[in-house]
């Protein structure tokens, strides 16, 4: 398993597995930690842990006001990333 910081990355790690005619994913998975916009550069669909910024913030934002209204409360969130597969797992 290859995991790597972003498409863009990714996009040179399946040219160079590719060049090296090791196959994608029988021989070698490869996982993306993020989209930048360029997941379709890849000649596969690319697997990614991708983080929802809007809605992060915006359960955040939820812990936070009601911290602030009742002092007592304990902040207990997790912001779990989504799983989007693809072929190159």
């Amino acid at each position: 398993l290859i995991v790597v910081s972003d498409d863009v990355l990714a996009t040179g790690v399946v040219a160079a597995i590719e060049h090296l005619r090791i196959d994608v994913p029988s021989n070698v998975k490869l996982l993306v930690l993020s989209h930048k916009g360029n997941e379709h550069c890849a000649s596969i669909e690319l697997a990614t842990m991708q983080m929802n910024p809007f809605k992060n913030g915006s359960d955040a934002a939820d812990e936070i006001l009601m911290f602030l209204r009742d002092e007592k409360h304990e902040i207990n969130l997790v912001l779990p990333p989504e799983f989007i597969p693809g072929e190159s797992l």
